[in-house]
C-alpha cells in the first residue's frame, strides 16, 4: 500500500513535467496537436493492446492474461501507463486519471505476486495496491476505505489496517504534497 500510495504522487510530478514541456510549443497548434499525439502513439505502441485500457474492462483482461505477461512486461505496463496517464492530463488529450492508476496498481501487484502461486497472496497485494491507489489519487484514506470494501466487501477488514498503515506512512512522509488534495 505505500508504494501504491506513492505511485498517484509520481503521476502528479510526471504531469507537471509534461505539462512544462508542452506550454512551450501549446500556441503553436499544429505542432502541439502533433507533438501530443505522437507521443501518444509512440507509448500506446510500446504498451500494446493492454495499454489501451479504458475503464473497469481492462483490469478483468489483465487478470485474465496476467499468466501470459512477464516481469519485464508488467513492469513496462506500470510505468508505461503511468508515463501515458501523465501526458494526456499534460496535453491535449484528457481522461480520468483513477482507472488507470487501478491499472497500474494491479499490474504492479501481479508483478509482486510473480512465481507465488497461492492467490491469497495476489488478492492481498490487490487490496493493498487498490488502497494505496485510492489514498494516493484522491488524498483521503477514508474515501480510500470506503471504494475498497465496495470492491472486495468485508471479508478481508484486517487487510484494510494494514494497507492503512503503509499509506500512513507515505502520507506522513509526502505531507506536502498530500495537501493539495482531499482531505477527508
Amino acid at each position: 500500500a505505500a508504494v501504491a500510495t506513492s505511485l498517484p504522487l509520481l503521476l502528479d510530478v510526471l504531469t507537471a513535467l509534461f505539462r512544462r514541456m508542452f506550454d512551450r510549443v501549446r500556441s503553436h497548434w499544429f505542432i502541439a496537436g502533433a507533438l501530443a499525439g505522437l507521443g501518444i502513439g509512440v507509448a500506446y505502441y510500446l504498451l500494446g493492446p493492454i495499454g489501451y485500457f479504458s475503464g473497469r474492462s481492462g483490469l478483468g483482461e489483465l487478470l485474465t492474461i496476467n499468466s501470459e505477461l512477464t516481469s519485464l512486461q508488467l513492469a513496462g505496463l506500470t510505468f508505461g501507463k503511468l508515463i501515458v496517464t501523465a501526458w494526456s492530463l499534460a496535453t491535449i488529450y484528457r481522461g480520468g486519471f483513477v482507472f488507470p492508476q487501478l491499472l497500474v496498481g494491479m499490474s504492479m501487484a501481479l508483478l509482486l505476486s510473480g512465481g507465488i502461486p497461492d492467490s491469497s497472496w495476489l488478492f492481498t497485494l490487490l487490496y493493498a495496491s487498490f488502497f494505496g491507489i485510492f489514498t494516493g489519487a484522491l488524498g483521503s484514506m477514508l474515501v480510500a476505505a470506503a471504494f475498497v470494501l465496495t470492491l472486495f466487501g468485508t471479508t478481508a477488514l484486517p487487510l484494510l489496517v494494514a494497507a492503512a498503515a503503509g499509506s500512513l506512512l507515505i502520507k506522513t512522509i509526502f505531507k506536502k504534497q498530500f495537501a493539495s488534495k482531499a482531505t477527508v
